[in-house]
């Protein structure tokens, strides 16, 4: 007779640590990924399920994201799921789709989801690769099932990610090059989805019209769909003190940067998280040139006037132009 496979993912304790986690019933209680970390932690879940002491750094990494709360809500769900062995993997597919503009945190999303996939053994590698039209795409026809087919190959036992999935289509399904390499795709998400994530990313609308609309069928492998909106002005002050943060420097008090001073100069931010990094290297010049020779300056420690400084080195630098002018001669035309 087949033993029964138990739920329980039983630390070196063994079952004394089950009974004792069941007889408290330790019960849900939490709204956000945060509170989900938090609750694990008070109910000493690591000894009942052992991935999760590799889980938990990896889940707050992706709490300290800003925003995404559909995502991490999802997340989860997908953690408490894999914990519990109540799927063989065989079937189950997580390959992604990342909706996003520039600078909404894709990238960075997409590598913290493949490492959390390997340490939820749904992949055998934390292998991370890159591609885009160029590596996929041909000259002529043939040799984009031969590029693609090495891209798959390489990335096989962890995630590939492909930004800007949109330039490898377009609306009126004209291209065969582009059809050579989806369904190159398709065929090799279902053949491997044991031990191969497929994430993409790019603007929605693009994605839907150019590739989704002429083939349904890929759409279909992707059972993950998260939108990474635009931020508000106050997400980007938090992305921009983390990254002040995760630089090992410091803003000299809470306003230092006012979501105020955000929020009169969004359009220079459209970019988001990248925007908000340049203008912290920009700060970071207008730090240089105040302290140089100053020994009373407070070391790495940014002031209200880097920031401005700063701020006005990133608008001269980003191609974009004040349009307060070109608003008001809408109004006569």
């Amino acid at each position: 007779m087949r033993k029964k496979r138990s739920r329980w993912d039983v630390g070196p304790e063994g079952a004394d640590v089950v009974l004792r986690a069941k007889r408290q019933r330790c019960s849900p209680c939490y709204q956000s990924l945060g509170e989900f970390i938090t609750w694990v932690e008070e109910c000493d879940l690591c000894t009942v399920y052992t991935k999760l002491a590799q889980v938990l750094p990896i889940l707050r990494q992706l709490d300290r994201m800003v925003g995404m709360e559909s995502l991490k809500r999802s997340v989860i769900d997908q953690v408490l799921f894999s914990l519990q062995r109540l799927c063989s993997h065989r079937d189950s597919m997580h390959h992604t789709v990342l909706y996003g503009p520039p600078g909404s945190g894709k990238t960075s999303t997409a590598r913290i989801l493949g490492r959390l996939y390997a340490a939820l053994g749904l992949l055998s590698t934390t292998r991370f690769s890159v591609a885009c039209r160029a590596d996929l795409i041909g000259q002529y026809l043939g040799s984009t099932t031969q590029k693609t087919q090495r891209v798959l190959e390489d990335s096989l036992g962890g995630v590939l990610f492909i930004d800007e999935f949109y330039s490898l289509g377009n609306r009126e399904n004209r291209d065969s090059y582009s059809k050579e390499c989806l369904d190159c795709l398709v065929a090799f998400m279902s053949e491997h989805a044991r031990d191969f994530i497929l994430i993409v990313a790019g603007y929605k609308d693009a994605i839907d019209q150019n590739i989704f609309a002429a083939n349904e069928g890929l759409k279909r492998r992707f059972p993950f769909r998260y939108e990474l909106t635009q931020y508000s002005a106050s997400d980007l002050r938090s992305i921009f003190v983390e990254q002040v943060a995760s630089a090992g420097w410091h803003l000299e008090n809470d306003d230092t940067l006012p979501i105020e001073l955000i929020e009169e100069n969004k359009q220079y931010f459209a970019n988001s998280g990248g925007d908000t990094l340049n203008l912290f290297n920009k700060a970071t010049l207008a730090y240089a040139k105040r302290a140089f020779a100053d020994y009373s300056v407070m070391f790495k420690v940014l002031s209200r006037a880097d920031i401005e400084a700063g701020l006005e080195q990133h608008k001269l630098h980003s191609g974009k132009e004040d349009d307060t002018w070109e608003s008001v001669r809408h109004m006569y035309t």
